[in-house]
């Protein structure tokens, strides 16, 4: 990826000469976004099911910092398609290989007039790679690995996953209901200090950003 984003740190302005360079780079893009989208689905679905795989946490890490060099791509093309001239930028829309992702384009386009300089953008994906994603993601491997004691009067005591909450919080028995909630309390409060910082420096990265 980081191969990729140097690349297109050198094509500069898009131009009616440097159209089939853009036009390349677009259709290399929509492939490299999907794949990345069904990474991430994949990890997403693997840490849920095992939250406390080290292997899987590494690859998502991984997973995120490569996100990050993508997103910055982007970043470079939202730029460059805001000072194509108009002239240009409807050659390029009417481009037929391009002829299914004339919305997205045009929403590329429109959406960098909203958005900060290139350098603060760049900026703020790293940081969402290395700490806006990295607290969720230990706030996630808590949240996963936590479990309590369901202890319902007349019914033998069950060992759960703290993911289990809400379905229990819906059973039909109030007695069940009741015995969700504090079981899970007490299991969070446990790590009270631990989410309490997730919480917070999730909450203030997005504030700042």
């Amino acid at each position: 990826m980081s191969v990729l984003l140097q690349h297109v740190y050198t094509l500069g302005k898009i131009e009616h000469g440097q159209l089939p360079v853009w036009i390349d780079l677009l259709q290399k893009l929509e492939e490299i976004t999907a794949r990345t989208g069904h990474l991430s689905s994949y990890l997403g679905c693997m840490g849920a099911a095992d939250a406390g795989n080290e292997t899987i946490q590494r690859e998502t890490a991984a997973a995120k910092a490569a996100r990050a060099e993508l997103v910055k791509i982007f970043v470079v093309i939202r730029t460059a398609l805001k000072e194509a001239d108009e002239e240009v930028f409807a050659a390029l829309l009417n481009a037929p290989e391009l002829s299914a992702a004339t919305y997205f384009i045009g929403r590329l386009r429109k959406s960098a007039s909203w958005s900060m300089e290139p350098e603060l953008e760049a900026l703020a994906a790293d940081l969402d790679a290395t700490g806006l994603s990295a607290w969720g993601r230990l706030y996630d491997q808590v949240s996963g690995t936590l479990e309590f004691d369901l202890v319902v009067p007349g019914q033998e005591t069950r060992h759960v996953p703290v993911a289990m909450t809400r379905s229990l919080l819906g059973d039909a028995g109030p007695t069940v209901r009741k015995a969700a909630l504090v079981g899970a309390n007490r299991a969070w409060e446990q790590m009270s200090n631990v989410t309490a910082a997730c919480l917070n420096a999730i909450a203030g990265a997005r504030l700042t950003l």
